[in-house]
């Protein structure tokens, strides 16, 4: 199950301490194209053992949302080693599996 980040500390301590590839899916409830993606990733949670999945809804855990200057809905970035290392804006799941099938 995809694990939801509600304070900032948590998303550093997330981010830090996870060995591979972490996928951070920035979402708010209101949004469609979040609430389109999210089974999406709830599925590639449950078949890609070696990445993380981790969502942080902006409007609850906003200082992430501001520290990671998130503007738009969803918004995914790419973690390994701590490191960001890839992003991308909006809910193309095709550029998203493929970001993420390059990293994995």
């Amino acid at each position: 199950m995809v694990q939801e980040i509600t304070t900032y500390n948590e998303f550093n301590h997330e981010i830090n301490n996870r060995k591979g590839l972490i996928v951070v899916d920035y979402y708010d409830d209101w949004c469609g194209p979040c609430k389109r993606i999210a089974p999406l990733i709830m599925k590639w949670d449950s078949e890609m053992n070696n990445v993380t999945f981790l969502k942080v809804n902006v409007e609850q855990n906003s200082r992430t949302a501001l520290e990671m200057d998130i503007k738009l809905m969803p918004t995914f970035h790419l973690f390994i080693n701590g490191r960001k290392i890839a992003g991308l804006k909006g809910a193309n799941s095709n550029q998203l599996f493929e970001l993420i099938d390059a990293y994995r």
